[in-house]
């Protein structure tokens, strides 16, 4: 299995399981929170293989993706978490410390009228 592959699962998986994680990621972290997983499960398919050196790759990925594509609900809702807090945290930021917005015709090169 490749890893486009793999990559293409998780997104599918995460997609059709955890509808309210991609409505908040954008479609590059969608895709690299995916490509982690991908690159996550081939690793460990690698290390199943080298330890069981008779597994087949359909053995090994059976195993690797209940580890690494079928996460825990927990793990979901603890990046919801996190990227509510970051949310809050700019919000934060701008609010103590505004940068007034300047129209083009504001700047020192625009003649008065």
């Amino acid at each position: 299995m490749t890893h486009e592959e793999m990559q293409s699962i998780a997104m599918d998986y995460l997609r059709k399981e955890h509808p309210e994680l991609v409505k908040f990621l954008t479609p590059e972290e969608l895709k690299g929170e995916a490509r982690g997983m991908a690159m996550l499960a081939r690793m460990e398919m690698d290390t199943l293989k080298a330890g069981s050196p008779r597994m087949t790759d359909d053995e090994a990925w059976s195993e690797a993706r209940e580890m690494f594509l079928v996460r825990p609900e927990w793990a979901y809702e603890k990046m919801a978490d996190a990227r509510a807090e970051a949310r809050e945290e700019r919000r934060r930021r701008l609010e103590a410390n505004p940068e007034p917005a300047r129209l083009p015709e504001e700047t020192a090169e625009s003649p008065e009228l």
